[in-house]
């Protein structure tokens, strides 16, 4: 792995929403490291994978609705894990990012899988299946503020704080300074499977425009009773106003909010 690491010697650090020229060092040895130690690609995923929401198997709970910043950081982790696992030159992978980053640069960019599970019953049997249909009518937007979906709201509020929460919202505590316009989004993939565990199996990253070494997408069933969807979300960094400590992604479907925060201090994503 010497010729490798040499090779790369040279690459800078891209800022944690904009793409630099070359992938980000710190990220990029983090992916050779997760070859090296034998894990698979999603682990790549790290701080950027945020769990939205979980299906209860009757023993176990497993993720269901994930969101993936498709960020700077992600791009330059799984570069090093591809480099290292399919042996690419500086040369190629300097390429393969150039690419990605003349995709992705300028935006915020969110690969999501939603999925619609058949409900156990109490006797751990399948229910009836469930309503694909649940899926679509997507509305999705970002907001930035202070401090994490979870907290308290304040006895007295900032000035910027609104004083009365958005029609979207449920709580309190999910009143941030700065949001976009919920905006509508319709899937680029739904199907249905048999088995629950397949669903859950599709990489959020299927929904990705850039190739990134995404798993390869399983085959729907004709008849199933277990639906996943993929969307692709976009949004310009124009006119975003992130707080220093992060943003959130808020996908709204039907009556249920799902929330994927995102922290610039502690490189830490969740619900």
């Amino acid at each position: 792995m010497v010729w490798l690491m040499a090779g790369l010697a040279i690459l800078g650090s891209a800022s944690q929403h904009s793409f630099g020229v070359e992938p980000d060092a710190a990220a990029f040895r983090e992916g050779v490291d997760i070859w090296r130690a034998g894990k698979g690609i999603e682990r790549t995923l790290g701080p950027e994978r945020a769990v939205m929401a979980v299906w209860f198997d009757g023993r176990v709970r497993q993720a269901a609705d994930v969101a993936v910043w498709v960020s700077p950081r992600l791009v330059s982790r799984r570069l090093g894990y591809l480099s290292a696992s399919r042996r690419l030159t500086a040369e190629q992978t300097l390429a393969l990012w150039k690419q990605a980053a003349s995709r992705l640069e300028g935006r915020l960019c969110f690969a999501v899988r939603l999925c619609k599970l058949s409900r156990r019953g109490w006797d751990g049997e399948d229910g009836p299946p469930s309503d694909g249909r649940a899926l679509l009518g997507v509305r999705w937007l970002v907001t930035s503020g202070p401090g994490s979906p979870e907290r308290l709201r304040q006895p007295s509020a900032l000035p910027w704080e609104p004083t009365v929460p958005p029609p979207y919202r449920s709580a309190p505590s999910a009143e941030w300074p700065f949001q976009t316009a919920a905006t509508p989004a319709e899937p680029l993939w739904l199907g249905a499977f048999r088995e629950a565990r397949d669903t859950l199996g599709l990489d959020p990253l299927l929904a990705c425009p850039v190739n990134l070494g995404q798993a390869p997408l399983r085959r729907p069933a004709p008849v199933g009773g277990n639906f996943g969807a993929l969307y692709w979300l976009e949004a310009t960094t124009e006119r975003l106003r992130l707080h220093p400590e992060g943003f959130e992604l808020r996908v709204l479907v039907g009556d249920r909010e799902r929330i994927a925060a995102f922290r610039w201090a502690t490189g830490r994503a969740g619900r």
